[in-house]
Parts: C-alpha cells; structure tokens; sequence
C-alpha cells in the first residue's frame, strides 16, 4: 500500500500484504477497504490482508485505477460514509429504565476529543455519567487506554478499559465484568423492597409426622393500597389466592403476605385428599412495604463575592481662589462597574478668608439622577469652621458621590485651607476571583409527601472540581472561578428498619462561572401508572452558571 508524501512530493511504500495477493487474467475479485480516522483496513478476496494506522487521518476524496495494468476493469462500486456522534450526543439518547444497572461501551482506536479535561464537553459528559450512575467500558488500545483510566478515575471507578486487540477475548471479558457489576449489588431479600424491583422467597416446611409435602404451592397478598401518599391504585389480585408468588410489584402500600401448602400423607392417591392437611404460618402473615425511592434534589444560586475598599480621593484644592468671591470645595468618586457604595468619610478645610455660603451637602447618584444625601446648610451656613462627618449609605445604591461646599468672600479673595482635609469613600467590589454557592434542598419521597422532612432521614452532600480523584465531604459554599466544580447529593428515606430505608440516585450538577446554557432534566413520579391516574413530572433542569431560568418547551410523544 501507497501513499503520497508531502515533505517530498512523492508516492512511498507503507505496508504491504499479510499475505500473497494473487491476480488472475479474466477472472474478477473483491475488494474492501474500510478507513477509520487513522486506520485503514484492507480484504483480498475475503481475506484480511493489511491493517495499517497512518500518523493522520486519512481523508479526502477516493478514487479507484490500476497501475501497471492497463486492462484491469472495476464493476460493483460502493461507496459509503458513516455518520458518527460524540459521546456527549450519545448520552442524550437512551431512556435509561428505573432500578437498573447501566453501562456504555465505547469501542475505539483512538482518543476522544470530549473525554479531554480541557474540552468543553468534558464537564457535561462526566456530570451526565454520574448523574444517570453510568458504568463506562472502554475497548480500546494503548494509544486511548491512559485518557480512558482518567476518565473512568473521574467517574467515581466506574468502569473498566479492556484491549480490543483479539474482539473475541475483549467481548468475553466485557460481559464477564458487567455480570460481575451486576452480580455484586445484588441485595438481601427484606421486608422493604422498592416498586418493580425483582424479589426471592425463602420457604421453609415442616410437619411434626414428617409427612412428605405436596406441590402445591399457593400465595395471597392483600393490599393496603394507601397506605403510602400518591399510591398507584389497588392490585388485581387483591385478596386472591395465586398458585405463583409474585416477584414484583408495580404499585406501591403494604402487602400482607400469606403462604401456605398441603402435607400428602397418602402420596398419589387422590381418594384420600382430605387427609392432606394445610398448613400454617408459625409466625403470621409477612408484611412487605413496597415503595419508591426518594428523590435527591436541590437549587443553586451563585453570587459574586463583594470585598470592602476604602478609596481616598484627594480633590482637595479649591477650584477658585484669589480675586475669586467663591471658592470651592467639591471632591468626587464614582465606584467600579458592579459595585455600590456603603460609606462616606469626609473633612472639608476651613473657610478661613471668610464664611460658608452656597450648597454644604454630599450628593449620590443612583437611577440615573443625583440626590442630596445629607445638607449641612442649617448648620453651618455663615460659619467659616471645618465641617467633618461619615455617613453610612449601605444598601443605598448608590454608584458615585460628591461633595459641594462653596465659600464666599465679599472683597473677591476667597481661599480654602486645606491641610487636612480629606474625602473617602467606601464601596463593595465585585472579587473578580471567586464566588458564593448557595445550595437549597428540595428533595422528597413521593410517599411522605404529607410529611414536613418529606420522608428523609439522610443527606450526603459532596463536592469535587472537575479533574480531581476524590470527592469532599459537605456542601459547597464557594469556589473560584478558573474552576469548574460538580456538586452530588443522595438521601435516604425512612422505609426500611430502623427507619433506614433506600438511598436515592445520586443527583450531580455541575457548577462553573463559564457562560454556559442551561440544562434540561426532569424525573417522572412513576415509570408505571393505572388508566386515569395523574402523572407527575418534576423539573430537575438547572443552570451551571445559576442564571434564572425563564423558558421551557415540552414535547410529548407516543411509541
């Protein structure tokens, strides 16, 4: 196999068969060749005779023609382009069921651009990976196998890098590891169980005359269907004795369980059936609870954090002395975009040549209009001392002041003293650096709504920036703003002994003070509803940058 080379402008040699390529006068063969980003494979006839990765992609447009045989013909030509999607695209697609283990397999050569920290799709990836719990399999190469462990570090462990140099080996291993996956969260059989989830019995007989027990295997369930809020309706089989037990229930309330089957003291003879006795249960019926997981959820509002300056503003000399009747003193300040103003500290020099006369006040600008803050005119109109005061104006709003005392002299010399005069201002900056996160729980358990702690008994904050190995224990309060940080929380309900019940799904938001659009989520109150019943859905959407969100569209559509 050829290609062109640039640096010097010729065709070169770069792999050769793995096998003897025949050609045969008059006689036609098959030909495939599949490219792949870098790679390019090749079949002779069916058989796989060149597997070559080039050191860029190989790209372009492609064309077929014979070198060195001039009545070689081509027939039967096909041509086709794959589409592909990235990785983030591919995560918005599955409708991922409820109480499941999930996993994604990637199978690649190469690395991917948004499995890269620095990638924008890098924080959105990862964040939708543990928010949906997602396992991720890498089958790849040595080339991706290093940003595949990174990646895999980044979602909590969850996942696993296998070579794909033999498919057959890598594809065994691959299902081996997700049996083990699954096998390793199964759970103890209790008197909780969640809605939908799979269920074992343990049956235990016993007969003090040791009579053999017969097949007969029958099982009642009597539903107390509201004993939870928002119930899904009563069962069918409500009341009713079934020949199976049921492994599943699909609607939500106490069960009272009975069990029950017959001893066969006379073995197959059916004459005698009334001889074969029911049996008891020692300790009663079983209540099995069966419920809903809660619902882990929160708000996020991000502030800029605002430092206290002191600024100190000298316009202190008077504006008009000399052969001037006025004279004035009138300093200024106006604060940085984004902040306000809280304080004003001032001493205004002496009218020494003769008395205060126009103005004496401090101003502020606000709304786009000036206002007197404070007048001094009362006071000292006609008065030649120093005027010295601080005023707190926070919370005001107030973006600039400025100050306007104004002396006159009645023989045209007017002067201002103004050894230690002074004017500062105080405001609150915006810290360019960092940001305040307040974090607002609103999670539930749909069945204790009517409860004021919702049905919770547990919460589990942490936090982590993006790239890190571990996470940190408690609520994020503040960051800084060349990070991008996720924020997990899971609650535990009290449906279980000791009122410790299920945990929820992790919920996992990203937070960063890049400009980024919103996310859309939600969660739906029951995968499973009766005909007539309402459903619910919630709205989990947020904002990474904590912007308000003010706009939703919904589509609905039917399978």
């Amino acid at each position: 196999m050829y290609v062109y080379d640039d640096t010097y402008s010729k065709i070169k040699a770069v792999a050769t068969p793995t096998s003897y390529v025949s050609f045969t006068r008059n006689t036609w063969h098959s030909l495939k060749a599949i490219v792949n980003g870098q790679n390019i494979q090749i079949w002779w006839d069916g058989e796989h005779v060149i597997d070559y990765t080039h050191t860029s992609d190989i790209d372009g447009s492609f064309g077929f023609f014979t070198n060195s045989q001039p009545y070689g013909r081509f027939r039967n030509l096909t041509v086709t382009s794959g589409s592909t999607k990235t990785l983030d695209e591919v995560l918005k697609q599955p409708n991922w069921r409820e109480d499941t283990t999930k996993f994604v397999v990637n199978l690649s050569d190469v690395e991917l651009a948004e499995l890269e920290p620095t990638s924008d799709k890098y924080s959105v990836v990862l964040s939708r990976m543990l928010n949906d719990g997602l396992y991720f399999a890498e089958l790849g190469t040595s080339t991706n196998r290093g940003q595949s462990l990174s990646f895999i570090g980044d979602n909590d462990n969850k996942g696993t890098f296998i070579y794909n140099s033999d498919m057959d080996t890598a594809l065994h291993d691959l299902a081996v590891w997700i049996l083990d996956t699954v096998r390793s969260q199964a759970r103890p059989v209790t008197q909780y169980v969640l809605l939908d989830e799979e269920i074992n019995y343990e049956t235990f007989y016993d007969d003090y005359e040791e009579d053999p027990q017969t097949d007969e295997d029958n099982w009642k369930y009597e539903h107390d269907y509201d004993y939870f809020t928002n119930d899904l309706g009563k069962i069918a089989y409500d009341g009713l004795w079934l020949s199976e037990a049921k492994t599943s229930f699909d609607k939500v309330g106490r069960y009272i369980t009975e069990y029950k089957t017959r001893d066969n003291p006379v073995n197959t003879d059916d004459r005698f059936d009334q001889y074969r006795k029911t049996s008891n249960m020692i300790n009663g019926p079983l209540e099995i609870f069966v419920h809903r997981k809660p619902v882990a959820e929160f708000t996020m509002d991000m502030e800029n954090i605002m430092k206290e300056v002191v600024a100190y503003d000298n316009q202190l000399a008077p504006s008009h002395s000399g052969s001037s009747r006025y004279a004035y003193w009138q300093p200024s300040f106006t604060a940085p975009d984004g902040s306000s103003i809280t304080s004003v500290s001032f001493k205004t020099p002496n009218a020494n040549d003769d008395y205060w006369y126009l103005d004496l006040n401090i101003q502020g600008y606000k709304n786009g209009t000036w206002e007197v803050i404070k007048s001094y005119y009362d006071t000292y109109y006609g008065s030649s001392e120093s005027i010295t005061d601080t005023i707190d104006v926070t919370g005001q709003g107030y973006t600039a002041v400025k100050a306007s005392f104004v002396e006159r002299d009645g023989s045209k010399s007017a002067s201002l003293s103004d050894t230690d005069s002074y004017f500062n201002v105080g405001y609150k900056a915006v810290d360019t650096t960092g940001f305040n996160i307040t974090l607002k729980d609103t999670s539930y358990d749909l069945d204790h709504m009517n409860r004021s702690d919702k049905g919770l008994v547990s919460w589990e904050w942490s936090w982590k920036v993006v790239g890190e190995d571990t996470w940190h224990s408690g609520k994020l309060t503040s960051g800084v703003k060349t990070n991008d940080y996720l924020v997990k929380l899971r609650v535990r309900d009290m449906d279980g002994e000791s009122n410790l019940g299920a945990w929820s799904d992790d919920t996992v938001v990203l937070i960063t003070s890049k400009a980024m659009p919103p996310v859309a989520q939600f969660s739906l109150s029951q995968s499973a509803m009766a005909l007539g019943t309402t459903l619910g859905i919630n709205d989990n959407s947020y904002d990474p940058n904590g912007d308000i969100i003010n706009q939703w569209q919904w589509k609905l559509y039917k399978e």
